[in-house]
């Protein structure tokens, strides 16, 4: 072969430790000149020794122009990469070391989007890692590509994003250079030698075509597909769908995020360990308060010829918080930033529990016949982070092509009671939920007292001088489907300062397995109570909580005839409690809701909802919080949780009017 240049060549070994002195290089050598190439990539380390070089597994390959520093597969919390860094070296030369990825063939790969994830670690402004496509016949024709402007925009770690974050470089968009033919992506990376003189860069998911093998180029698409990913790798926060071995088609992206991005990713829970996609902003190690924007993307669909032109999902949500967003949209692409897309309507939860899990149920079968040719559907969300910031929704048992059969469901899902201390204004707004129905739902009622008047789903009125108890039959109906609720109204006399509101709220009344005027909390494993009947706090029983290791424990009670504007003490005793990793252990777990049921977020939602558990104590200490009633407050959820793997004694909880 032709040689291109020759360059001195030192090494210096020393206990293992290599200088960064000049190599020699051959560059026509080093780069083999292969036939053909690869029309897609996507490479996440998996499968790879840890501690070794990456070059010479799966086509990989290095070119060392300088020093002998070599990139390596480091494998932390389970996830792969590839890294590099001079840290290790005994002097201050220049070092350069290149990782080249499989022989890429750019004029047939019918998806030309280059897409990869880098991160740093000790940031030294002497230090760059640059990326160039490198023609397989020599090294002299290299383009470099363009960071951070025209005409390829990619991103790299750079001190701003901080250490240990990863960034996704976006699509580059290689089209323009197909007439390159076979080439190598290459990452060039260069250092000053030395203990502290040099950055650590990581490189991972490598992708030509879309993340996870779909091509995005695909002029076919399916005309069915069922999917309910059992066969793909679940975790607990790190399955994500950019990190499956084989996401068969199917994307997840982050579009915007705090200094870690989150994902859709793949879970498994409940006792038949079922499999699903989840979409949450709460993560523990996230910052808080920060801004979630991420998508799932299905595989291309080819609407034409499918012979029912419908897509279904299963969706479970938890967790309710109003300002998070979850929409589906159909696509005709598979970048959301580039792709047409209009937001589609289908069958949502009515009601989303504050502190645990809904059922899965069906979104219905959505008519996507208005639309033609190739389609991807996405999913999007957008949340907050931090603890009880934003709700988390599960998806599972996507459907294309086929008809899902679907019952028409009507409920009402607003409580069947409310109260209202006499001469006050009383608001109930009736909730229901309304799934695979056609028309509109109206709402009748008979008995209805003089003081109240019901318009479309709520009634209003100033409650009578007298207190007292109404029953109104109420009755929602569309169509031919009708749902009836007896709805119970008490008028009571304003409540005492100092009266505790709470039920047996030292469970003296313990016949059952449960307190009486207490029940548990309805989330998958959630575990049962224990009586304690020795050295209770106040009178002879106490109430033990205990956390399973795949769910909670939670004790609650539902206090009525609450008065907005009004200032509460909430309070409970506690001991023995314990205290995990991530201040998980026992702690309040309470809030406010309307007259429909529905949660309220107010300003005290910080100290009812906390992320800090309460510190361990072998005898009896009192929590203690007063809280004002935010408006629309009609009750009060007062709760008490253990989480997973966690227990505590609690006794003589109140809620007491100041």
């Amino acid at each position: 072969m032709r040689k291109i240049k020759t360059l001195a060549i030192y090494f210096i070994f020393a206990a293992g430790i290599t200088s960064c002195r000049n190599d020699k290089v051959d560059s026509d050598e080093f780069i083999p000149a292969p036939t053909e190439g690869a029309t897609s990539l996507y490479e996440t380390f998996d499968g790879f020794t840890p501690d070794a070089k990456v070059a010479n597994v799966r086509g990989w390959s290095e070119l060392l122009v300088k020093g002998r520093i070599s990139w390596i597969v480091v494998n932390k919390n389970g996830n792969k990469y590839a890294e590099i860094t001079a840290a290790n070296t005994t002097d201050d030369n220049d070092c350069e070391a290149w990782l080249l990825t499989p022989a890429l063939d750019l004029a047939k790969a019918p998806n030309k989007t280059l897409t990869f994830s880098t991160q740093l670690a000790s940031w030294r402004e002497q230090s760059s890692l640059e990326v160039y496509l490198l023609p397989a016949r020599s090294t002299k024709d290299a383009v470099k590509l363009a960071i951070g402007e025209a005409p390829d925009y990619i991103r790299i770690a750079q001190q701003a994003d901080g250490p240990d974050v990863w960034v996704p470089s976006g699509d580059v968009d290689l089209s323009r250079h197909a007439g390159m033919g076979i080439v190598y992506v290459a990452f060039r990376y260069t250092a000053k030698g030395g203990t502290d003189n040099s950055t650590t860069f990581r490189i991972d998911n490598v992708a030509l075509g879309s993340v996870g093998g779909d091509t995005g180029g695909d002029t076919t698409g399916v005309s069915t597909l069922s999917e309910d990913f059992e066969s793909f790798t679940d975790g607990t926060g790190n399955a994500y769908m950019s990190k499956q071995p084989d996401s068969k088609g199917w994307k997840g992206l982050n579009t915007q995020g705090a200094s870690d991005k989150l994902e859709p990713d793949v879970r498994k829970y409940g006792e038949n360990e079922n499999k699903f996609v989840q979409f949450s902003a709460h993560r523990n190690s996230i910052t808080t308060a920060a801004a979630q924007e991420f998508w799932l993307i299905s595989p291309s669909l080819n609407v034409d010829s499918a012979a029912s032109k419908t897509f279904s999902f299963d969706v479970a949500a938890g967790y309710y918080n109003e300002n998070t967003v979850f929409e589906v949209y159909i696509m005709d692409g598979d970048n959301p930033a580039t792709a047409s897309k209009e937001k589609l309507e289908w069958s949502r939860p009515s009601a989303i529990p504050p502190g645990a899990y809904g059922a899965f149920a069906s979104s219905g079968n959505v008519d996507i016949s208005a639309y033609s040719g190739i389609r991807r559907i996405g999913f999007y969300y957008q949340g907050t982070s931090g603890s009880g910031n934003s709700t988390t929704y599960q998806l599972d048992n996507f459907v294309f092509g086929s008809s899902v059969a679907v019952t028409p469901t009507l409920k009402f899902t607003s409580t069947a009671s409310a109260a209202v201390v006499v001469g006050n204004e009383l608001s109930h707004t009736f909730t229901l939920e309304e799934k695979n129905l056609t028309g509109t739902t109206t709402i009748s009622c008979s008995d209805l007292p003089d003081w109240l008047t019901l318009t479309g789903k709520t009634l209003t009125g100033t409650a009578p001088a007298t207190a007292g108890s109404y029953t109104l039959n109420v009755t929602a109906a569309n169509g031919s489907v009708t749902a009836a609720q007896a709805l119970t109204i008490t008028v009571t006399e304003p409540v005492a300062p100092g009266s505790n509101l709470v039920v047996n709220g030292s469970f003296e009344d313990f016949a059952d397995a449960t307190p009486g005027g207490w029940s548990i909390g309805t989330g998958v494993n959630n575990n049962p109570v224990a009586k304690i009947a020795a050295a209770a706090q106040d009178g002879s029983f106490a109430v033990k909580l205990a956390g399973a290791t795949g769910g909670r424990c939670d004790l609650k009670q539902t206090i009525a005839g609450i008065v907005p504007g009004a200032t509460y003490a909430v309070s409970f005793w506690y001991k023995d409690n314990t205290q995990g990793v991530y201040n998980q252990g026992v702690k309040i777990w309470s809030n406010f809701s309307n007259g429909s049921g529905k949660p309220i977020v107010p300003d005290a939602k910080s100290r009812l909802q906390s992320d800090t558990t309460l510190a361990p104590t072998a005898s009896w200490a009192l929590f203690t919080l007063d809280v004002v009633a935010p408006d629309e407050a009609a009750s009060f959820n007062f709760e008490i949780r253990a989480t997973k793997n966690n227990e505590g004694i609690i006794d003589n909880c109140s809620f007491v009017t100041k």
